[in-house]
């Protein structure tokens, strides 16, 4: 990885949270170049630092590749919640998420 003061920066935003979209990040990061935090993001998801989890056609969160677990998304409210199911690792270039969607106990 290329270090840069944004690529850091960002990665130091998961330290307090598991998903963040991309305005978040921005916003977190006292809204610099919107572009800039962009690039930086998707160089850290093709760099393997971050991955993307998306929600909907409209949605997509970003959280730590290192963190192996699936995900319950919320089909009403769009939370994205960690759920306790260890994914192997496995070979490069396949799947390696496991997603259910469906409605939280809020939305139920």
């Amino acid at each position: 990885m290329r270090v840069s003061k944004y690529k850091n920066d960002i990665v130091g935003l998961f330290a307090n949270s598991h998903t963040l979209n991309i305005q978040a990040i921005f916003e977190k990061l006292g809204k610099p170049d919107f572009s800039t935090v962009f690039r930086n993001v998707e160089q850290l998801c093709s760099e393997g630092i971050l991955k993307k989890i998306v929600v909907d056609l409209k949605t997509v969160v970003y959280e730590l590749a290192s963190h192996a677990h699936g995900h319950f998304i919320c089909t009403n409210c769009k939370k994205v919640s960690a759920i306790d199911i260890k994914i192997p690792k496995i070979k490069e270039g396949t799947p390696s998420d496991i997603t259910l969607y469906g409605s939280c106990q809020k939305c139920k």
